[in-house]
């Protein structure tokens, strides 16, 4: 007599035992999202402040020297390096603020599609309130880097960026509050296709 091998099908596994890692990293997003949207900002405005140092130097040193070396013009060999990745590095602003959005948008899908236990609505409820508490002291500490003019004013040309991180608190609320209307509905729907 041939045993059947064991066979657990989609449907039939509780929504308890179902991919626990996406269930802990579905609590940790509203966390992520504040972290990548502020280091994301920092170091890309860093970025843009370091590459405009370095253009401004190796133009002055150009002109410094534009006699020195027969045949060399340093300055144009410094427009056509240095002033071409400057140019094209200040995108990185609207990289941030898709970066934002983008980490946004990803809560909504995974609240919206993937299926959980009808408890983990009440659990997403208590890390919203987390989250907000949390944002507060990140949105301050954005506020005081804006305020000490860091980068020498590279920080405020992210205008959208800066919008989302200075009202932080507000913002993770209402991600969370449109995060659990995408949850709530997807439980429901969770537990009429499994009525069927």
């Amino acid at each position: 007599m041939k045993k059947k091998p064991i066979s657990i099908r989609y449907t039939t596994v509780p929504h308890g035992i179902r991919n626990k890692k996406a269930q802990i990293e579905r609590m940790t997003m509203l966390f992520r999202f504040m972290i990548v949207s502020f280091m994301a900002v920092v170091m890309f405005a860093g970025l843009i402040w370091v590459m405009g140092i370095l253009n401004d130097t190796f133009m002055d040193i150009g002109e410094a020297n534009e006699g020195m070396l027969p045949g060399v013009n340093l300055t144009r060999t410094a427009e056509q390096t240095f002033g071409q990745v400057n140019s094209s590095i200040q995108a990185l602003r609207l990289v941030a603020i898709c970066l934002i959005f983008s980490e946004i948008m990803l809560i909504f899908i995974f609240n919206a599609f993937q299926r959980v236990h009808p408890m983990m609505f009440m659990i997403w409820v208590l890390i919203v309130f987390f989250a907000v508490m949390f944002a507060a002291p990140i949105s301050n500490s954005y506020e005081s880097l804006l305020q000490s003019g860091i980068y020498d004013g590279t920080l405020e040309s992210f205008t959208g960026s800066n919008f989302v991180l200075l009202n932080l608190p507000t913002v993770v609320l209402l991600v969370g509050i449109i995060g659990s209307i995408f949850m709530f509905i997807n439980i429901i729907r969770a537990g009429n296709e499994e009525a069927l």
